[in-house]
C-alpha cells in the first residue's frame, strides 16, 4: 500500500508538471521580450523541468519511475519513455543490479512527451511495468535499470538507485525455522540452478517432476510456476507427512542428517540440499540421485546443426545459451556451418571450438541456408538431428522434451517447439498449411500460456528455426529438397515428405525457443533472400497439389477458435474446440 500511495502521488506530480508546462507555454514572450512559439516553449520547459541523462544519438528517453532513493517493499512500478531516431524499439528489459526482473511493456501512449517534442516523439513511446519482489532476496540499496534494444542491435540503459525493504519476508523466514549460519542464496540464482536438475529428470524419466519444498526458503512454488511444488503441511521439523518414495524431488535446507535421511525416504528420484559452505557466504547446491533409479535408457546422440551467415553476435549468444541449457548427460555435437561469412565469424570460430562439443565448418563459397543445412546433416554423427537458427535463444530444459517425442512415439518423424518473440509474445505453436499453399503460424502474437498452445499435438509443419528429426529418416528422404534453394518452404516441404512416408509431425510446447524473427533474411518479401518465400510457395503448391487439395482453404479470419476448428485432427480435439 505504501508503494501504491507513493506511485499515485508521483503520477499526480507528473500530471501537475504537464499542466504547468502547458500554462507556461502560452505566455507571450520571455524575459528578453522575444516571442516564442507554444511548442518551442513547451519543449524548452519540459527539458528544463524534466532533465534527462545524455543518451547516444540513436535514443531519447527517460526513466521516470522508480525515483532515486525511494524505498520499495514488495512491488516496483516502472514508468518512462524512449524512442530511437533511426529505427523502432524492439524490447526492454528490467534489472535490479544484475538480477533480471523481466520484460517491460513498450508502446504506452505519452501525449505529454509528444507535446514537448512534437516533431520527434511518437505517441506510443512510453513504457511501463510492475514487478513483484517477493521472490527475490534483494534487501538494501540497489541499482534499478532498464535496458532498451532497437532493431539494429543498439542498446541504451537508464539507471536509478533505490532501496528495497524486506522486513515481511525476513519475518516469515525466521518464524518458520532458525536461520542457518551465513547468507541465504539468491532465490533467482537458485531457481536457475534447478533447471539442469529438471532437465536431467525429464531425460531419465520422460516427464515433468513433482517437487517438495522443505524449508528451503527459495519460494520454489513461485520461482518454478510451471511445476507442481508442494510444501509440508505438518509442523514437525524433522518428519514429513508423506509415504515412502511419493515425491520425485525433495528440496531441504541445512546439513541436518536426520532431515536429509527423511528427505531420502520420501524422494523417489533425487534429494536437493541447500546450504552454505565454509565461510558461510558461498551457497551450496547438492543433488543426490536415489541409487535405485538409473536411466530408463541411454539418451540418443544428437547433432545440433546451426547454419550461420554473418550476425556473429547472435551466433555467440546462441552458443552461450546452448552451453548453459544442454543437459548434463548430453551426448552429441554442435555443428556450426559458416556459409562463407564476411564478418568476424571465422575469426571467432577458434574460440567457440574450445568447447569440445562445438565443431565449426566453413563453406568455401556461399551456399545458402538450405544447402548449409544439408551439409551439416551430411557431416553429422548423431542419431537425432536438431536444426537450430543462430538467431535463437533456447530456454532451460528445451532439448530433452524435443528428443523424448522422437523416442516415445515410433510414428514421430519431426518435432518442433514453441517459438516466442523477445517481448514474450507467442510466435509459433506449430504451423498450418492451406489448400493454396499458403501457411500461418498457429497462435502468432498471442499469449503463450493459453491452454491451446500447451499440449503435444500433430501439426502440418514446424518451423526450421528449431526442428528435430531422426538422421536416418532425413537421409532416407534426401534431406531438404534443393528446388527450394536458397531458403524458404524447405521445412514445410520436408514435413509433408515425412507425412507421405507414414510418419507424423508433432508440436512440443515444453521446448521453448526465443526467436529473433527476420534477423537472418529480413522481413521484406520483395527483396533479398526473403523474396524466395513467394517464389517457393509456387513451387511447393505445384509439387504437393494433390495433397493440398485435401487441405482446408485459407480462413476468412485467423481467430484462435477458427484455427483450432480447422486444424483439429481427431474428434477429441473437435469436441474441445466446441466446448470453449
Amino acid at each position: 500500500m505504501e508503494t501504491e500511495r507513493h506511485a499515485h502521488t508521483q503520477l499526480a506530480k507528473h500530471a501537475a508538471l504537464v499542466d504547468e508546462l502547458l500554462r507556461e507555454s502560452k505566455e507571450p514572450a520571455g524575459a528578453d521580450g522575444r516571442a516564442t512559439s507554444g511548442p518551442e516553449r513547451l519543449s524548452r520547459l519540459f527539458k528544463a523541468k524534466n532533465p534527462m541523462p545524455e543518451p547516444p544519438p540513436e535514443f531519447k528517453g527517460n526513466l521516470d519511475y522508480p525515483q532515486r532513493h525511494v524505498t520499495y517493499s514488495t512491488r516496483i512500478e516502472v514508468f518512462g519513455w524512449v524512442y530511437s531516431s533511426t529505427t523502432r524499439i524492439k524490447f526492454i528489459q528490467a534489472f535490479l543490479d544484475s538480477v533480471y526482473l523481466g520484460l517491460v511493456t513498450y508502446g504506452v501512449n505519452r501525449p505529454d512527451v509528444v507535446a514537448a517534442l512534437p516533431s520527434e516523439a511518437p505517441l506510443g513511446c512510453g513504457y511501463k511495468e510492475e514487478f513483484t519482489l517477493n521472490t527475490f532476496d534483494l534487501a538494501g540499496d540497489r541499482t534499478f535499470s532498464v535496458v532498451i534494444y532497437d532493431d539494429k542491435g543498439n542498446s541504451q540503459t537508464y539507471k536509478q538507485t533505490i532501496s528495497i525493504k524486506r522486513e515481511a519476508i525476513s519475518t516469515v523466514a525466521t518464524a518458520t525455522e532458525p536461520a542457518e549460519s551465513g547468507t541465504a542464496p539468491s532465490h533467482t540464482s537458485m531457481a536457475d540452478a534447478f533447471q539442469p536438475v529438471i532437465a536431467e529428470f525429464q531425460t531419465r524419466f520422460g516427464r515433468v517432476p513433482t517437487l517438495l519444498d522443505w524449508t528451503s526458503h527459495l519460494f520454489l512454488a513461485e520461482t518454478l510456476p510451471s511445476l507442481a511444488v508442494g510444501t509440508p503441511s505438518d509442523n514437525d521439523p524433522d518428519t514429513l507427512p508423506h509415504i515412502d518414495q511419493s515425491i520425485d524431488i525433495v528440496v531441504v535446507s541445512g546439513l541436518n542428517p536426520t532431515r536429509i535421511a527423511e528427505a531420502k525416504r520420501v524422494a523417489s528420484a533425487a534429494v536437493v540440499t541447500i546450504s552454505t559452505e565454509g565461510n558461510g557466504t558461498s551457497p551450496g547446491f547438492h543433488v543426490e540421485w536415489q541409487p535405485q533409479h538409473s536411466y530408463t535408457s541411454i539418451p540418443p546422440t544428437v547433432s545440433i546443426i546451426i547454419p550461420v551467415y554473418n550476425k556473429s553476435d547472435y551466433t555467440r549468444k546462441c552458443l552461450e545459451r546452448l552451453q548453459e541449457t544442454l543437459p548434463a548427460d548430453f551426448r552429441g555435437e554442435i555443428l556450426v556451418i559458416d556459409d562463407a561469412s564476411s564478418d568476424d565469424t571465422q575469426s571467432l570460430a577458434a574460440d567457440w571450438s574450445k568447447d569440445a562439443r562445438i565443431r565449426c565448418v566453413r563453406n568455401h563459397e556461399n551456399l545458402g541456408f538450405l544447402r548449409s543445412c544439408n551439409r551439416g546433416a551430411e557431416l553429422a554423427t548423431g542419431e537425432m538431428l536438431v536444426f537450430l537458427n543462430n538467431d535463437t535463444l533456447p530456454a532451460p530444459g528445451w532439448l530433452p522434451p524435443l528428443i523424448r517425442i522422437l523416442q516415445e512415439r515410433p510414428n514421430a518423424g519431426v518435432v518442433g517447439g514453441k517459438l516466442v518473440y523477445p517481448d514474450g509474445r507467442l510466435q509459433e505453436a506449430g504451423g498450418m498449411v492451406f489448400s493454396d499453399g499458403s501457411a500461418c503460424n498457429f497462435g502468432k502474437r498471442d499469449r503463450p500460456d493459453r491452454p491451446a498452445y500447451n499440449y503435444v499435438r500433430e501439426v502440418d509443419y514446424c518451423s526450421g528455426a528449431v526442428l528435430a528429426t531422426p538422421r536416418a529418416l532425413f537421409q532416407q528422404l534426401g534431406g531438404f529438397d534443393l528446388r527450394y534453394a536458397p531458403a524458404y518452404y524447405e521445412d514445410t516441404d520436408y514435413c509433408f515428405a515425412v507425412r507421405k512416408a507414414g510418419r507424423k509431425v508433432y508440436y512440443q510446447p515444453e521446448t521453448v525457443i526465443v526467436h529473433f524473427e527476420g534477423v537472418s533474411s529480413g522481413t521484406d518479401t520483395s527483396s533479398g533472400v526473403k523474396r524466395y518465400q513467394d517464389i517457393n510457395r509456387t513451387k511447393f503448391s505445384e509439387k504437393w497439389s494433390s495433397v493440398l487439395s485435401k487441405q482446408p482453404p485459407p480462413p476468412t479470419d485467423y481467430e484462435l477458435t477458427t484455427l483450432q476448428r480447422i486444424s483439429a485432427r481427431d474428434q477429441e480435439e473437435v469436441d474441445a474446440v466446441h466446448a470453449q
